[in-house]
């Protein structure tokens, strides 16, 4: 049912991140309020009009999407109900996502991740709770969307109380319409991409080898993934950040913080993915099991090495989103999440899911928007290769220790050599004071 509703949000056509970069822009100056008044009314009117058309699709193919499940007699009658009231829950979905692309470009962050957190928590002890009653699906369903709707009457609180001195009002622009749906095209594009990146790979691999070898693959994936979410999670901040510098004409503040936050990331994904690789027998062996563990912990390996390059990238896309770059990357995503996917078709059936794996490293082609943006800045392809080049090279050397057989004390050793020298690149010279300073100074 998430997965269905997940689905759904491509039809959002990268409303929040669309707000998130024009409220950044907006809040710089006076003169700009009826210009935030446009970009809401008319982001409110889109997802209105869109919300309400999924709904009704989902709606009337309830039947049909019921269908796809293997289930047992009594759920098969019931999940076109479910479906049907789920449609329900996809309208506060899309109108959620304006107050939450307001709040994330009023750079409350904090707002918007407790108001992820809290929600979640409702959502899953709900969940138990029904389970542990008999696990009716259609009440499942209704909590879903109660949550849904929890979701859009507090992120809508939150964002109008924080705009009150916006004076916000009913303004239709047709030429800020244009602007914003120029640049939510190019951020669903994006988000496409990414969705072939970590959800169509895993139908194809459940296509080609079956659910069990899907399961694994999930779970590798899965856990990579947390990481560049996490990592996602801390650099959202810089696409508020250098739409508003950009509209205040503070270009080279943004080129400081692209530079110092790229060096902390790569830092960053050095340690977490390093020590991850260093340890993934010991903790698959922990986690699941020691057969799991001696079967899989070599694919793992290969995963996170894949995101923890991957992540790298994170800066500067946030970055190139803020300042409205927004064409070419999304092309470099849709173009890489299509070519991984291929591969995938083309490895798994041959070279099993070590094969769908090694399909994943197109992700570092996504390195490509840090040269595209230093380009569009000014600076230096070789200025990319500096701020990454050091804690890139020290993590391929790392990651590769793993792959041959080394003893426990030994993999102590590396894990502390490692913690000593991220620390160092992370925050020698000032780097991250330097950071944060350049943020506040916004």
């Amino acid at each position: 049912m998430l997965a269905v509703l997940g689905f759904s949000n491509l039809a959002q056509f990268g409303t929040d991140t669309a707000i998130a970069k024009y409220t950044a822009q907006c809040s710089v100056g006076d003169d700009l309020k009826d210009k935030f008044s446009a970009v809401v009314t008319f982001s409110y009117t889109f997802v209105l009009v869109t919300g309400v058309l999924i709904s009704l699709i989902m709606w009337l193919l309830r039947y049909r999407i019921a269908l796809t499940f293997e289930v047992d007699r009594n759920l098969a009658e019931l999940l076109p109900s479910v479906f049907g009231l789920m449609a329900l829950g996809i309208l506060p979905g899309f109108l959620f996502s304006v107050s939450r692309g307001v709040l994330l470009g009023l750079v409350h962050n904090d707002m918007v991740n407790s108001l992820d957190v809290g929600t979640n928590i409702v959502m899953w002890i709900g969940a138990l709770v029904i389970g542990l009653l008999g696990g009716n699906a259609f009440f499942l369903a209704f909590l879903i969307v109660i949550v849904n709707f929890l979701r859009f009457f507090l992120g809508t609180y939150l964002a109008f109380r924080l705009t009150s001195d916006f004076n916000l009002h009913f303004l239709l622009d047709v030429r800020i319409a244009i602007e914003v749906l120029e640049f939510s095209f190019f951020s669903w594009v994006t988000s496409l991409g990414g969705a072939m990146f970590q959800s169509l790979d895993r139908l194809l691999v459940g296509m080609a080898l079956g659910p069990s070898a899907a399961g694994v693959y999930g779970i590798a994936t899965s856990i990579a993934a947390r990481l560049t979410g996490l990592v996602s999670k801390i650099t959202q901040v810089l696409l508020p950040f250098s739409s508003a510098q950009e509209e205040a004409g503070y270009r080279q503040r943004i080129v400081t913080v692209l530079r110092h936050s790229s060096r902390l990331v790569g830092c960053g994904s050095l340690f977490v993915s390093g020590v991850l690789v260093i340890w993934m027998d010991e903790i698959l062996r922990l986690w699941i099991s020691s057969d799991f563990a001696a079967a899989y912990s070599f694919s793992f390996q290969l995963v996170v090495v894949c995101y923890g390059i991957y992540g790298m990238a994170l800066p500067a896309i946030q970055i190139a989103q803020g300042m409205g770059w927004v064409a070419i990357p999304a092309g470099i995503y849709l173009a890489g999440g299509a070519s991984m996917n291929l591969l995938i078709w083309v490895l798994a059936p041959r070279f099993g899911i070590d094969g769908a794996i090694v399909a994943n490293y197109i992700l570092i082609s996504l390195l490509a928007i840090n040269f595209y943006l230093a380009k569009k800045l000014g600076l230096a392809a070789s200025t990319v290769f500096r701020d990454l080049g050091i804690p890139l090279s020290i993590f391929l050397i790392t990651v590769s220790l793993p792959f041959v057989a080394i003893s426990l004390p030994l993999k102590l050793l590396i894990t502390v050599a490692l913690t000593g020298t991220t620390l160092w690149l992370a925050f020698g010279q000032n780097r991250s004071r330097i950071l944060i300073r350049g943020i506040k100074g916004a």
